[in-house]
């Protein structure tokens, strides 16, 4: 912070000249004596960069609430009013917004409505959308279910097929053991899945 600073006769200042040129308008001793000159301008120094920020961050805040104040007159809330504004295509920061909202009334009411007419556009598109996927969805759940009727049909034909098999089996063990002949056609052993049956 120890600028090159020089006198009207171009002669250097010193250290010292520095911080009293620096220390100018302080309260009390604080701009006499130099070592409280020291101590406070290189504390004012410190502020100064933290407020530089701090500065730009209540101006926002502030901006906010201007802004917040003149949409809630026209039934917007602040949040949804800057959300929509790029949807608007209005290229307006907030501090020439805050602005109009204070001194210029009826051209801001007029950006509110260009918006609220842009939330409704954005608010039928997005019922589109979630109607599309509904629709979407129900296609899809209809088709498995019918996949799931046709996968079950087919696993009743295979069983139906593997009974008759079965009892056509039985039946010509029956008929052989009928006929005197009980060791000529052995029962077959089921296969797993009838087992299950």
């Amino acid at each position: 912070f120890f600028f090159r600073a020089c006198w009207c006769d171009g002669r250097t200042m010193t250290r010292k000249e520095k911080f009293a040129q620096l220390a100018k308008g302080f309260q009390g001793r604080h701009k006499n004596v130099k070592k409280l000159q020291i101590l406070a301008v290189q504390r004012a120094l410190q502020y100064q960069t933290r407020d530089r920020r701090k500065k730009k961050r209540y101006h926002r805040s502030l901006w906010a609430q201007q802004i917040g104040g003149g949409t809630k007159e026209h039934g917007v809330s602040y949040a949804t009013f800057v959300n929509h504004l790029a949807e608007a295509k209005i290229m307006l920061n907030r501090k020439i917004l805050a602005e109009l909202a204070q001194y210029e009334p009826l051209t801001f009411r007029a950006i509110v409505e260009e918006v609220r007419s842009m939330m409704i556009v954005r608010r039928k598109q997005v019922l589109e959308t979630i109607m599309d996927q509904a629709r979407e969805k129900m296609a899809r759940e209809t088709l498995e279910r019918e996949w799931n009727l046709h996968r079950d049909r087919c696993k009743k034909l295979d069983i139906e097929a593997l009974v008759m098999e079965r009892e056509q089996d039985i039946i010509a063990q029956t008929q052989a053991y009928d006929k005197g002949n009980a060791f000529a056609a052995p029962l077959r052993r089921l296969p797993k899945k009838s087992r299950q049956l």
